[in-house]
This record gives structure tokens, C-alpha cells and sequence, in this order.
């Protein structure tokens, strides 16, 4: 039996960051457009991946009409 590998990817690098309500989808998209890409560069090293989880968490922002975004991914890699 091949052991599993997990990789954590922290989407925001690590901060969360601040958006607006009328921008979420989009950013939304590209969330899901770099744990594609990233699942893809890891496919491409050891020979698969696939996406464990996703996590996004949004709160709204003290003092302000914008929203704080979190996100992040985790992939399976058998090795």
C-alpha cells in the first residue's frame, strides 16, 4: 500500500484578505482556479493529486462595507 502525503496550501498567504461583497464571486473563482492549477502542478511532479478539502471562511470587516476572506486547500498525493 502506498502511503498518502497531504499538503496544506494557504490561498491567502496566510493573511486574510479584505473584498468587497460585489467582487466575492469573483474572487471565489479564483480560489478555485489556483487549487486547480495548484493540483495540476503537483500532478505534474509526482504523477497525481487530488483535492482533499477546500475551506473559505468570510466575516464581515469592522468599520467597513468589505468582507474578510480566508481560503485555503488541501491535496492528497500517493507516494
Amino acid at each position: 500500500m502506498q502511503p498518502l502525503r497531504r499538503n496544506p496550501a494557504h490561498l491567502n498567504d496566510g493573511d486574510d484578505k479584505s473584498i468587497m461583497p460585489d467582487s466575492w464571486v469573483s474572487q471565489r473563482t479564483k480560489y478555485y482556479d489556483a487549487i486547480a492549477k495548484g493540483c495540476a502542478k503537483i500532478r505534474a511532479q509526482n504523477k497525481n493529486c487530488a483535492v482533499m478539502s477546500v475551506a473559505i471562511s468570510s466575516t464581515p470587516q469592522r468599520g467597513s462595507s468589505a468582507i474578510k476572506v480566508n481560503a485555503g486547500a488541501r491535496y492528497a498525493i500517493l507516494q
